[in-house]
């Protein structure tokens, strides 16, 4: 799903990773390139997104709920 300018929110229940080192190697940004999952990891879902900015966000939760901001 490709969303333009819009804002979501992304919630891990009984989350057990939350991995993200900032180092922006291609430049600051606040921009998402790519979501990819959720995966399926043994008993749990594995997400990473991808920033404009170059850094990856790595989470692993049970699962995942997706929905709109506020």
């Amino acid at each position: 799903m490709r969303v333009s300018g819009a804002q979501a929110a992304i919630k891990g229940l009984e989350t057990s990773r939350f991995d993200w080192r900032r180092s922006h190697p291609w430049g600051p940004s606040v921009s998402i390139n790519e979501v990819r999952g959720p995966i399926q990891n043994d008993a749990s879902y594995r997400l990473e997104i991808e920033m404009q900015s170059g850094d990856t966000l790595i989470l692993e939760a049970r699962e995942f709920e997706f929905g709109s901001w506020g």
